[in-house]
């Protein structure tokens, strides 16, 4: 079983440790603000990403995601498992572990994630977030400062549209290259509503992916810094502003079905699938499903959340022959039809037969 998970491992790119499993790893960094100055007294918080043996006994946690939650005062309960330190009066902190701690269950070099919570700016009044993503390859290791960003976005709350700006990353001392994305965290579960991935400033969001949902727009900005046996990889969080959404889609309380090749549709009581909870699995049994509008209804726009394979969106009149809409790779899939389409049903299918069971929403607009 060890081999078999060793062959997928490697057959999958993963990387083999370099560190002897008793060895003792020293890990230190400094923390500084924009300006480069050492900032005594940040928190930090230092996460071993679960890797694929690791998941096979259940421990599914996508800790690369959590950010700046585990400094909330109810963060996910993951963040018990988080090592910590705070910076000292020069801004410098370390972590102390074994070569075992840094390596998966075959042997494989785990991905950590080290995230602060400092100061933007002198004298600003928000905090923001700094993560890396690294491998550890040998004993010693020092981290590239921990730098913080925190540059303030401006909102343009409309309809049909939401603008977001911000200022670019500073040419020096974040890294070359940053890409961009935009997040839209709800208040409650501090989940993505949306996020825009290779966003630009002055980024154009459609206000119904928001739905009626509110919380805290940020931009995260993407650098990568060569290092010793690995990449940094640095997210730099902005300061954040707030949105809300306007409405609830048409199709919120409507029918659903489930379906496989071998089943006919069933219908789903209850529906989770269009309650308006956006972050719970339907936990639907089939392949597909699709939503009943109840009338031909003019289609304008698909959101599809959850779901981790390649999906089919099709449309309907009669829930037997289906004209193909758009396809997605799950996660937050927003779909615009080509051209006109009215139709009563819309349908997600997965392309390889994988349970649609990880669905968590299905939002059909006009």
């Amino acid at each position: 079983m060890v081999l078999g998970l060793a062959v997928a491992l490697i057959g999958a790119g993963c990387t083999v440790s370099k560190v002897a499993s008793d060895a003792t790893i020293h890990l230190t960094g400094t923390v500084v603000d924009a300006e480069g100055r050492p900032v005594a007294g940040a928190p930090l918080r230092l996460f071993k990403e679960v890797d694929f043996g690791e998941a096979l006994g259940g421990l599914t946690l996508a800790l690369a995601t959590l950010g700046a939650a585990c400094f909330l005062s109810n963060g996910p309960a993951v963040c018990a498992r988080a090592r910590k330190a705070t910076s000292g009066p020069s801004g410098g902190f370390s972590f102390d572990l074994t070569g075992r701690d840094t390596q998966g269950s075959v042997g494989n070099a785990d991905s950590f994630d080290l995230t602060t919570l400092l100061p933007p700016s002198s004298g600003g009044p928000a905090r923001a977030a700094t993560t890396v993503r690294f491998r550890i390859q040998r004993t010693t290791l020092a981290i590239p400062a921990l730098r913080a960003w925190g540059g303030p976005i401006q909102m343009t709350d409309g309809r049909p549209a939401v603008g977001v700006g911000w200022t670019p990353l500073p040419a020096s001392g974040y890294g070359a290259s940053p890409s961009y994305s935009v997040q839209f965290v709800d208040r409650t579960t501090q989940q993505a509503v949306a996020t825009v991935a290779g966003a630009s400033p002055g980024a154009s969001v459609d206000s119904r992916w928001l739905e009626d949902r509110s919380g805290e727009a940020e931009v995260d900005a993407s650098t990568r810094q060569k290092g010793p046996g690995t990449d940094f990889v640095f997210t730099y969080r902005s300061q954040t502003a707030p949105f809300q959404g306007h409405a609830s889609p048409p199709s919120r309380g409507a029918q659903c079905f489930a379906s496989t090749a071998a089943q006919p549709p069933a219908p789903v009581n209850p529906c989770r699938l269009t309650d308006g909870d956006l972050f719970t699995p339907g936990s639907v049994a089939g392949d597909s499903v699709y939503v009943d509008l109840a009338r031909p209804t003019s289609i304008g726009l698909v959101v599809v959340r959850g779901g981790s394979s390649a999906l089919a969106i099709e449309s309907s009149t009669d829930a037997k022959a289906w004209n193909p809409l758009g396809n997605t790779s799950g996660g937050f899939s927003p779909v615009k039809p080509a051209g006109a389409t009215t139709a009563r049903y819309i349908r997600v299918r997965s392309t390889s037969g994988a349970s649609a069971a990880n669905l968590t929403e299905i939002s059909v607009w006009p």
